[in-house]
């Protein structure tokens, strides 16, 4: 089978040749179970946030353990 891809940052399309068993089960990587829904990526999870990951890390360590660094939970002991 062959079939026509664009690659990411390129202007130019690329003809793929593959066996039609590989192509479907290249396909079916991207099916969802029946009882799945599909999840978009809001707020700092998407593709246009300024936020990285690691500021993300840090302000939840920081909500959840406050200034000690230690859980709420281990603050008595």
């Amino acid at each position: 089978m062959t079939y026509t891809v664009r690659p990411s940052k390129s202007t130019s399309a690329v003809n793929r040749n593959v066996q039609g068993t590989a192509w479907v089960k290249s396909f079916v990587q991207h099916m969802l179970p029946a009882d799945f829904q599909k999840v978009r990526r809001y707020g700092w999870m998407s593709a246009n946030s300024k936020i990285n990951f690691d500021e993300v890390r840090l302000l939840v360590c920081y909500s959840w353990c406050g200034r000690s660094g230690r859980p709420a939970y281990m603050m008595h002991r």
